[in-house]
């Protein structure tokens, strides 16, 4: 059996795209919007209430830490987004290297947001308490670092799309392999 949802009318066009989903911890689904009318939304799959929240720029990469907040990594604008599920709160983190592209991203077990700064070739975090960036620099001309992942053993993992190469960063050290 499938079950499928509407986004909000205020939200939807025929040109609008919902996708980019990502999983809270007590199972509400983010999910945003993009093209014509820009918007998190929050389902509750139980209930089907949807909430949704205005944003200000066109993201394009979402994660949800263990509060059920969204985090979500802007290409077009180099800016990291912040929603707080329980108050509706928003706001707008600029990246360190402007232009950087962030791209995709993954939070992990420290409810860090890591992601890829695909124009300038690092790998960035975003710690989602501290409200505070790292980035390293990925030693591969042309990188184009596509996404970003921390694993088990602390290492991050990205790949590239103008290379073909995957590089495993110690965020310990900044040893890019």
């Amino acid at each position: 059996t499938f079950k499928t949802w509407k986004i909000p009318e205020e939200y939807a066009s025929e040109r609008s795209r919902a996708g980019m989903v990502a999983m809270g911890p007590d199972g509400k689904v983010w999910l945003k919007t993009s093209v014509d009318t820009y918007g998190a939304h929050l389902l509750d799959p139980l209930t089907g209430e949807i909430t949704s929240f205005p944003l200000s720029v066109s993201f394009y990469g979402t994660a949800s830490n263990s509060k059920g907040d969204l985090y979500l990594a802007s290409l077009s604008d180099s800016v990291i987004g912040e929603v707080i599920a329980k108050t509706g709160k928003t706001a707008i983190y600029p990246t360190p290297t402007p232009r950087s592209g962030s791209r995709r991203g993954h939070i992990d077990q420290e409810d860090r947001f890591w992601f890829a700064e695909f124009f300038s070739h690092k790998i960035g975090m975003f710690d989602t308490t501290t409200k505070k960036f790292r980035e390293w620099p990925i030693p591969v001309p042309w990188a184009g670092p596509y996404d970003a992942i921390r694993d088990g053993n602390g290492y991050v993992w990205s790949g590239g799309m103008h290379t073909d190469l995957i590089y495993r960063l110690n965020p310990d050290n900044g040893e890019v392999t």
